[in-house]
């Protein structure tokens, strides 16, 4: 809970994790310093990938190899994901902490771990091969009982956090204090995480939190559809969530969960009880009903398509717009589905080694812009405040619907004063982005020429301005 006024950007808590390592399903990784790699050097001891031979003599892989030494070599093959060779690795990790004692391990005895609700769910059989049978079997390490272990699993499983994503790997963290932050659909912070070892987490307010309110993160992506977040929650946490979005059918006006009417057409097929991912669905319009199973269905096959683009062809800007066009038969604009497809095609879309916007189509602009006001729409409810994504979309928005408008004015299709309202709106829109970056720091390349364009975005929004003024106080001459 806020204690007192926390106001947007200051930091709530900064730590490092109790323990850190790769994802359960991904491709090989190295178990030293985290990184990826292609499977040429194997340790000598454990054949797991690693850099070199050094990452395989580092301190912080020393217990454990010896430990992997003894179980089941794994064949890795560069590029393939990995289904059960690093599954076991980061509950070793907390296993062997656990065993030293002192304040970390009673950080960890302290987080729960339902038992009982996990006991035979869908990750229990896993963990109980991957994990308990792995080490108390072929590694010897009976020292630890088979509760013990998956109470471990059970921890890990409802405390970690993904720290950074290679898109087909990935690294995760448990951390002290992170584990005491409730979950809210529309969280008021948001976790910063270093890519760089000891991979320190950040818990800044994403917008101002007033004495006395929960301070909420959010479990799941922000833009998960009512429909998968409610199961995931139930599933993986436990509990229901009753927050307003959840409350909602409509989701606050996001629609991240509104599918199109297959009777009438209209975006309007909404579920009968929010909460309840089992409850039938039925049209706003028509009143045409359908079931929660054939929603799920559809839902599930269309992020399955996206999922498949994002690791064999992320690139393929013909291929994204095709999948919108059938995203768009079966779901609102701003549907979880609508958002993914927004994610990664606006990006790519009409940006190219050399060229600039005057290089493509208008109608290809068009659909961009688009794309990139329907998502942002979404952000803007369930990610309001300090948001990475928020800026890299108010950047795209933004720059095309700039370049666009300056092609309305020219055809006469807007006035003076509507072309001044929106450079100046586009203006403090790229102002708003640039001070999120700031805030939370630009990281990767991309983010990095950002704001670099939104600087140019914000000089070009006041030379139009200038311009626009100049011209029409000649011809009132």
């Amino acid at each position: 809970m806020a204690a007192r006024d926390v106001a947007a950007g200051e930091v709530v808590f900064r730590v490092d994790p109790l323990v850190v390592g790769p994802n359960q399903d991904g491709t090989p990784i190295c178990l030293a310093c985290l990184c990826p790699v292609d499977c040429t050097y194997l340790c000598p001891r454990c054949r797991y990938p690693m850099c070199d031979q050094e990452c395989a003599e580092a301190p912080n892989h020393r217990e454990e190899c010896s430990i992997l030494a003894k179980g089941t070599i794994h064949n890795f093959f560069e590029g393939d994901v990995q289904e059960d060779a690093y599954h076991v690795i980061l509950p070793l990790r907390m296993l062997l902490l656990l065993s030293k004692g002192g304040p970390e391990a009673k950080l960890v005895e302290g987080m729960v771990d339902h038992m009982e609700q996990r006991r035979g769910g869908e990750y229990w059989k896993v963990a109980e091969e991957q994990v308990v049978d792995r080490l108390r079997g072929e590694c010897g390490q009976e020292r630890w009982g088979r509760e013990e272990v998956q109470g471990v699993v059970g921890r890990l499983e409802l405390n970690c956090y993904e720290v950074h994503s290679y898109v087909t790997a990935g690294i995760r963290g448990c951390f002290p204090l992170s584990f005491l932050v409730n979950h809210s659909c529309v969280a008021n912070s948001t976790y910063l995480y270093s890519k760089a070892a000891p991979y320190m987490t950040t818990l800044l307010a994403a917008r101002a939190i007033p004495a006395g309110e929960a301070i909420t993160a959010n479990y799941q992506p922000t833009v998960t559809c009512g429909l998968l977040r409610q199961r995931k929650l139930t599933e993986g946490w436990f509990f229901q969530c009753q927050c307003r979005r959840c409350r909602d059918p409509k989701e606050l006006g996001a629609h991240t969960n509104t599918l199109r009417c297959p009777a009438c057409r209209a975006e309007s097929l909404l579920p009968t009880r929010p909460q309840d991912w089992e409850a039938p669905w039925k049209c706003a319009g028509c009143g045409a009903e359908q079931s929660a199973k054939v929603v799920e269905a559809t839902v599930e096959d269309l992020l399955a398509e996206v999922n498949q683009l994002v690791e064999t062809d992320r690139y393929n800007t013909e291929a994204w717009l095709e999948l919108r066009e059938r995203t768009m038969e079966h779901c609102h604009p701003r549907h979880h589905v609508s958002c993914e497809v927004a994610k990664w095609l606006v990006p790519i879309l009409c940006r190219g080694r050399g060229k600039s916007l005057a290089d493509f189509p208008q109608t290809l602009l068009e659909i961009k812009a688009t794309l990139a006001r329907d998502y942002l729409a979404v952000l803007n409810i369930v990610e309001p405040g300090l948001s990475r994504n928020r800026a890299k979309t108010i950047f795209e928005k933004v720059d095309t619907s700039l370049y666009l408008s300056s092609i309305d004015y020219r055809e006469g299709i807007v006035s003076k004063k509507e072309l001044e309202d929106r450079l100046r709106n586009y203006d403090a829109q790229a102002q708003e982005a640039e001070q999120v970056l700031e805030r939370l720091g630009a990281n990767s390349a991309f983010e990095q020429m950002v704001v670099f364009c939104l600087g140019n975005i914000r000089k070009q929004c006041q030379q139009f301005l200038h311009i626009v003024s100049k011209y029409h106080s000649k011809l009132s001459q």
